[in-house]
């Protein structure tokens, strides 16, 4: 049987050939960095990669005209290693699957700068242009796949992109999801792997039909509710009592009020921690929306509810992310007192003494407005605190939860 992933990279390579042929051009962005090395079903992915590409160019019409970039494939830690290997025209897929069969793995992650130079390279201010994007990993060269789908959308004539997602969690696909999303393409998980493939590959197989085809039956949108407290200070976590079809990766998320798009929000939490969630609070005070997200039977995500809510200043605030990786560093904004021996700490879970801390760091009236604490390198839920030193004793005063996670390991590993 065909590897899992050669059939969606079928469905979206053969499905956007099928469209348009030669009406227009495709740049593949093969994912080279080291990660590549990790395994699928005992399968190191970049083999999965290899064999999806020959499976698929192998029967690719000679008139369809693609391109192959990569990145992450000649040096490491490098974020401008981005190469156009073989430029976008009829017949290349043998020299495709040639430079894929030859190509290194091992460096970082700089998706965002490859699809824009995919954009580039197919002049995508000008032409029709279609981008797919092959990635086991999150950017990591510190630019946001959201905001660059947004701009390619904005200034392509008419631009498509489409992510294939190897081995992502539902919260890394989202990261990276939006970069299709704004663009009007697809996201394609392991997740819904088998649901795609057939939906693909039937769209491929049968041919285009005579007539017009038959208006799609409307889609309805199943029931949610929130309910919440009206307001609550910065930083802090919103209690969400919640109903809805809690289908997998519903959630619910925290936007700017009027916010419209259903990618880039602030915060969110799975509905499959079950009702009552939290949702961390914003960092400045003002109006917020609490919104219901669901994705649909037509694969998009769709607001099924929503509720705003007010976000107070506080005298006292500490902002940190809800989960963190073991071993790295905690991004922490924090407002308090300032007092002389002031500090801000961390401690396992309900842990009740101000002494005894796992680490901590001083906090003085000229700290920067964020610092940072190293995370345990055992997983589980921690506390941030902000302890003031006071006169007579030491006293808690404001206390946030974080989650750390198993860190995610990568091998490098020259062939």
């Amino acid at each position: 049987m065909k590897p899992l992933y050669s059939f969606l990279l079928a469905g979206l390579v053969t499905a956007v050939s099928s469209a348009s042929l030669a009406a227009e051009q495709t740049m593949i962005v093969l994912d080279a960095s080291g990660s590549m090395w990790g395994q699928i079903n005992g399968k190191p992915k970049l083999q999965i990669a290899r064999e999806a590409l020959a499976t698929v160019l192998a029967d690719m019409p000679a008139e369809t005209e693609l391109g192959l970039i990569a990145y992450g494939h000649r040096e490491r830690g490098n974020c401008n290693d981005i190469e156009v290997i073989v430029k976008p025209a009829a017949g290349t897929a043998p020299a495709i699957i040639k430079a894929a069969n030859n190509m290194r793995f091992l460096g970082k992650t700089p998706l965002s700068a490859s699809v824009i130079k995919a954009a580039e390279e197919l002049r995508y201010t000008e032409d029709k242009a279609t981008v797919i994007l092959i990635t086991d990993g999150l950017e990591n060269c510190n630019a946001d796949p959201c905001a660059v789908g947004a701009e390619l959308a904005k200034n392509g004539i008419d631009f498509t992109a489409h992510v294939v997602g190897f081995d992502l969690t539902d919260a890394e696909g989202k990261q990276v999801a939006c970069l299709a999303e704004s663009t009007g393409g697809r996201y394609v998980s392991a997740a819904n792997a088998d649901e795609l493939r057939d939906a693909l590959l039937n769209t491929v197989i049968q041919p285009a039909p005579e007539e017009a085809p038959k208006e799609p039956e409307p889609l309805l949108l199943p029931e949610a509710t929130l309910d919440h407290d009206e307001s609550v200070n910065i930083g802090s976590d919103i209690t969400v009592n919640w109903t809805g079809p809690n289908a997998e990766n519903d959630y619910i998320d925290l936007v700017p009020q009027g916010y419209k798009p259903t990618h880039g929000e602030l915060t969110y939490s799975y509905t499959k921690q079950g009702s009552p969630l939290t949702v961390r609070a914003a960092a400045k005070p003002g109006t917020y929306t609490l919104r219901y997200i669901w994705r649909g039977t037509d694969n998009q995500r769709h607001i099924l509810a929503q509720r705003n809510v007010e976000v107070t200043d506080s005298d006292v605030a500490l902002v940190v992310p809800d989960s963190v990786e073991a071993g790295s560093m905690i991004p922490i904004q924090w407002k308090g007192p300032a007092s002389e021996g002031d500090y801000i700490d961390l401690v396992p879970e309900g842990f009740k003494r101000t002494s005894g801390e796992l680490t901590y760091v001083y906090i003085k009236p000229d700290t920067e407005p964020e610092v940072e604490l190293r995370a345990p390198t055992k997983p589980g839920i921690y506390g941030i605190r902000y302890i003031l030193n006071g006169a007579e004793q030491k006293r808690i005063l404001q206390s946030v939860a974080i989650t750390v996670t198993e860190a995610v390991a990568s091998l490098s590993v020259p062939e």
